[in-house]
């Protein structure tokens, strides 16, 4: 098969690779005359283009012109900060070829920069309502202080509820104004200190999507490496690092701002807040980076932004299939932070699914008539699939999943959040755990490429229902 990248390389296409501190490649970029195309680690095409690099001889040197020293307080060698990224001293393609360029006098040697670090970063999350704050008496007050541990959560850190955001905070941020949505209402400020970093990141890291927490843990083993810390751990420069924060820090600002506005709703009547989802908060949230010399810089946080969806008003489709809105409420109630009621409707989809294969005939010619309980229904199923030829396709996938254990999954979830074990309280606080518990277990539905897939099984077992009889006509009494 022919490989186009190989095809430009061939041809003479300019080329580079990038590295990562272990001097491994994880990217090659190519430049064509009215383009270019990166080509990362994973991509299908990626170890093919690497292994004709290598194989014609036409493996680059390192693009590298200058290089620092980084020592640690005692002057010994940590890595090599370069104009291409930051290399450990071990063995490796790229640093071998620094210390030959060093050994050589071939490259300039730049003295490390004592740069201030980052020690404070402050999440400021933009309400969408603006409630006078009263302190005791009927007083009006600016703000008010809380700890995370007050609202039930096992991290601490200081908190701020602000009746409005201080006239300069904006000053030479223009842009990032412009992403807010709302900034002349009440603000909840989440103070995150380099002292509670690591109690918050490792909190927050069981709640994250695996892409999340694979790029994570190598970010983290590169910084291990990168400053001999051993089982110490990374340093605080990593937890406030833009590119490792990003990816965890949304777990604690959901959780502590969904909490305060289930309070605030307590009291706010008619005029309530929505729940945040992570999509809201780069509409409504940024960070505040602040420097040991008090120097400090705004941040946004990462997020899809409306313009990135594209509508097509002229081919919506008002007859969608009554499973598909189902679908699609359960993934507009995950987006607002209902999970349960998420699980509710997904229950009901679910079971409608199932349900639709007992039809008034079945019932008659198979159970005598009778409405079978949910589990002789999943067995009942499960068999099918197992047994007849033509129910083949169904063995793997998400459908398989759900007769299994999924379906048994949602109705113990819906139980456990709806209900105290012991008391049966309802509890109905919003909690990270349970939400990624949810969300793992109805990605089938929420996810678009995922639910495309889903959706296929359940018509192709749905028309199997004459084969799914007359499986059942021909085991009556075993």
């Amino acid at each position: 098969m022919n490989n186009q990248y190989i095809d430009q390389l061939k041809q003479g296409s300019p080329f580079e690779i990038t590295y990562d501190s272990f001097g491994k490649p994880v990217c090659i970029h190519i430049r064509s005359e009215n383009s270019s195309t990166s080509i990362p680690l994973g991509n299908d095409h990626f170890d093919s283009v690497i292994e004709y690099v290598r194989a014609a001889g036409i493996f680059p040197k390192p693009s590298i012109e200058w290089v620092s020293l980084v020592k640690d307080g005692e002057g010994r060698l940590l890595h090599y900060l370069t104009n291409i990224g930051l290399f450990v001293v071990d063995s490796n393609y790229v640093t071998d070829y620094i210390v030959d360029m060093l050994s050589k006098n071939e490259v300039e040697i730049r003295e490390v920069s004592d740069a201030s670090p980052i020690v404070t970063v402050h999440a400021d999350i933009f309400l969408p309502r603006n409630y006078t704050l009263n302190g005791p008496g009927m007083s009006r007050i600016e703000h008010y202080d809380f700890n995370s541990r007050s609202l039930g959560l096992p991290i601490s850190v200081d908190c701020r509820l602000l009746a409005s955001i201080e006239d300069e905070y904006f000053k030479d941020a223009d842009v990032i104004r412009s992403q807010v949505r709302y900034s002349k209402g009440n603000v909840l400020r989440i103070v995150f200190d380099g002292r509670e970093m690591r109690a918050v990141y490792k909190w927050s890291k069981d709640y994250l999507d695996k892409g999340e927490g694979d790029n994570l843990a190598a970010s983290m083993a590169q910084n291990i490496a990168l400053h001999n810390r051993g089982s110490r751990g990374p340093t605080t420069g990593w937890y406030f690092d833009w590119i490792s924060l990003q990816q965890y820090i949304w777990v604690p600002i959901l959780e502590i701002s969904n909490r305060l506005i289930d309070l605030i709703n307590r009291q706010a009547h008619r005029k309530t807040t929505a729940l945040l989802s992570r999509d809201d908060l780069g509409d409504m949230a940024c960070l505040r980076a602040i420097k040991s010399d008090e120097t400090s810089y705004l941040w946004p946080l990462s997020s899809l932004r409306d313009e990135q969806i594209t509508l097509f008003p002229f081919e919506l489709n008002w007859g969608y299939h009554p499973i598909e809105k189902s679908f699609q409420r359960v993934r507009f109630l995950l987006d607002r932070g209902l999970y349960f009621e998420a699980i509710i409707v997904a229950q009901a989809a679910l079971e409608g699914v199932v349900n639709q294969m007992f039809t008034a005939e079945v019932r008659d010619g198979c159970y005598d008539g009778k409405e079978p309980k949910w589990e002789v229904r999943y067995r009942a199923l499960k068999k099918f699939i197992d047994n007849d030829a033509s129910a083949r396709s169904l063995e793997q996938g998400a459908l398989r999943m759900y007769l299994d254990t999924g379906l048994n999954e949602i109705y113990d979830l819906r139980n456990h959040y709806a209900h105290d074990v012991m008391d049966k309280i309802p509890e109905y606080t919003y909690s990270s755990q349970v939400m990624h518990q949810t969300r793992e277990l109805l990605r089938p539905l929420t996810d678009s490429w995922e639910s495309h897939l889903f959706l296929r099984q359940v018509g192709i077992l749905h028309s199997l229902l004459p084969n799914f009889k007359l499986y059942l006509d021909q085991r009556r009494g075993e």
